[in-house]
């Protein structure tokens, strides 16, 4: 799999377009769905999850990477983002039917 440097920025350049406003969408879907009285927990799993996640992955990755390539190693990630991303698109119709019964959503 060869790839110019154009092409590589190009292709950065779309998925930093696409991926800019997943931060406002993420912060506006969590202000919904999550109860004031949950977000301070629900932020901290977040934050934990994520604190683990990283290293994992990283480590992950270079095991991944000298088994089969940086290349397919960088492909099968962008497979598995676009495949997670159609999994999540299509939960939509259950995030909207929650966000509209907020008292409802998460209690406890």
């Amino acid at each position: 799999m060869s790839i110019h440097p154009w092409q590589a920025m190009v292709l950065m350049f779309l998925g930093g377009v696409t991926f800019a406003p997943y931060n406002i969408l993420s912060a506006t879907l969590q202000q919904q769905l999550i109860p004031d009285r949950h977000r301070g927990k629900v932020y901290g799993v977040m934050q934990s999850i994520t604190s683990v996640g990283l290293p994992v992955g990283q480590l992950a990755g270079g095991v991944i990477v000298k088994g089969i390539g940086a290349g397919m190693t960088i492909l099968a990630g962008g497979l598995a983002t676009v495949l997670l991303g159609l999994i999540v698109t299509s939960m939509r119709g259950a995030w909207r039917t929650a966000a509209q019964k907020p008292n409802q959503a998460g209690s406890c």
